[in-house]
């Protein structure tokens, strides 16, 4: 019953495609390559918030401009490959899809938790 609620769930977001998926102990994943890399990009950058790590960056994301640079940068790689899937027909692998979700959903989680870390912070007086 919990795996049809996680892969019902699943087919809300993500269109599912057993080609474009990764299998494991020949099962399909609930979400396709591109969307497993996205949390995964997000999970990789959220541990050192979550145990309290030192981040390897020093300090909270700038202005809103600056945000919107990293996340059309982060997107750009995803944006691509579909763009050369649709113009070519061919389909880039599952390892490149995955890669291209994992740089969007990490730096998606860096401008969250680095809000949320911000607004945690005492107002400077």
């Amino acid at each position: 019953m919990l795996a049809a609620a996680v892969y019902g769930f699943g087919s809300v977001i993500c269109h599912q495609k057993g080609e474009r998926s990764f299998h494991l102990f020949a099962e399909q994943l609930p979400v396709c390559a591109r969307c497993t890399g996205l949390y995964v990009g997000a999970a990789v950058v959220a541990v050192p918030y979550l145990f309290r790590i030192r981040r390897p960056w020093s300090a909270a994301l700038p202005g809103s401009a600056h945000v919107r640079w990293l996340l059309l940068a982060a997107s750009l790689p995803a944006v691509l490959s579909i763009a050369w899937e649709w113009g070519t027909g061919e389909v880039p692998s599952n390892a490149v899809r995955a890669m291209t979700g994992a740089i969007a959903g990490g730096a998606v989680a860096r401008v969250i938790l680095d809000a949320l870390a911000g607004s945690a912070r005492p107002a400077r007086k």
